[in-house]
């Protein structure tokens, strides 16, 4: 009786939408570097679909049900990890595990997700966002569950909007910022040359430094 919608369906359209909630775990440093690891191929084919939220397609439905829409900021998602939605409702999947049911999550950029799925009118069901590693299993999931907003009245979408809640808190990191002026090598004339940095990359490697 119910259906997921996988949001694999462009239109030509290029406007803009979405509700953007932009920070510094947001931005390209973070997304890009630290937790996309370069965006290398292999880790891209396991990660989410990205797509301008302008460019998504939301298919019809019947006038019997109605469309939960999931808005979800989930700034930290390692290379080749994926966010998902699973809960209660028939055909979301199991938390343990991502399956084909499950609701894959479209990545509009600076780590915001979006998915959808069709239900009956008044039907009310929980969900959560989990994060599943390239293999598909759940590496990370929200601690609680939402509660979805039943359907009625006039009432034809409900969009939830939220941020991740990682079990584990804020994030935490260490990191060393060094001028090009104040790195110094035997091989180079000691003025801060560009080639230092290739020896300063290896040192943050031999120390751990990601």
């Amino acid at each position: 009786d119910h259906y997921v919608t996988t949001l694999l369906c462009h239109h030509m359209s290029h406007g803009h939408g979405g509700a953007g909630k932009v920070g510094t775990m947001a931005s390209a440093a973070f997304d890009r570097a630290i937790f996309g690891r370069g965006k290398l191929a292999p880790s891209v084919a396991t990660e989410n679909v990205e797509a301008p939220f302008g460019e998504i397609c939301w298919p019809k439905v019947h006038e019997k049900e109605g469309t939960v829409r999931f808005h979800v900021f989930a700034p930290r998602v390692e290379a080749g990890h994926s966010v998902w939605a699973v809960g209660s409702l028939a055909g979301m999947g199991s938390i343990a595990a991502i399956s084909p049911s499950a609701v894959p999550l479209v990545h509009t950029g600076q780590r915001m997700y979006v998915g959808q799925v069709t239900v009956k009118k008044g039907e009310a069901f929980e969900f959560k966002f989990v994060i599943a590693d390239a293999d598909g299993q759940v590496v990370c999931q929200e601690p609680n569950s939402h509660a979805s907003t039943p359907l009625g009245n006039g009432l034809e979408k409900v969009v939830h909007d939220s941020t991740f809640q990682y079990p584990t808190g804020a994030y935490r990191a260490a990191g060393v910022a060094v001028p090009v002026s104040g790195l110094r090598s035997s091989e180079s004339m000691g003025i801060g040359e560009f080639l230092d940095l290739n020896k300063m990359v290896d040192w943050c490697e031999a120390t751990g430094l990601q």
